[in-house]
């Protein structure tokens, strides 16, 4: 897996590939790729209340999003096929978790990209960077009750991975 150079503060962040995948740094470009995918309502059932955001206030929010330092090495990811690199299927992150001082391991695909193992092998891309180069003690991932598909995907991402929790 190619990591890329070395992550500074106010650098871009690395593009990662994979076996099937390629991983590069979320830009504008992918605005009607994310749209379309968080207008899905089977993508949207376990996100926030279970509907498709409204569409002009989501967009503003996915573009300041793109702009947005995360902190050193930390961002969200656009994730494409290797063989098709303009194919958008989703995307995962290492972003910090609102109100904790832990960094969540995150993603979110396209309902015709599932059952591919795309969300485990992009997430698997971003495990030894997020405990090697940025030395983080642990990850954390929020998954909604009742969303088994990303229940079993965590079962076993990483020898590092320690509890589960729920928010019930």
């Amino acid at each position: 897996m190619d990591q890329g150079a070395p992550v500074e503060a106010g650098t871009r962040l690395p593009t990662f590939t994979t076996e099937r995948l390629r991983l590069r740094p979320r830009a504008e470009q992918d605005l009607p790729d994310l749209m379309a995918m968080d207008a899905e309502p089977a993508v949207m059932r376990f996100i926030a209340d279970g509907r498709p955001p409204e569409p002009i206030a989501h967009r503003q929010e996915l573009i300041e999003r793109i702009h947005r330092d995360f902190g050193k090495g930390l961002g969200i990811w656009s994730v494409f096929p290797r063989e098709a690199p303009q194919r958008f299927l989703g995307w995962v992150c290492l972003i910090p978790l609102p109100g904790y001082d832990d960094v969540e391991l995150g993603y979110r695909f396209r309902s015709a990209a599932w059952g591919q193992g795309y969300a485990y092998e992009a997430s698997r891309a971003l495990i030894p960077y997020a405990f090697g180069e940025l030395a983080l003690p642990h990850l954390v991932a929020v998954i909604q009750p009742g969303n088994e598909r990303s229940l079993l995907r965590l079962a076993s991402p990483s020898p590092r991975a320690t509890r589960q929790t729920s928010t019930d």
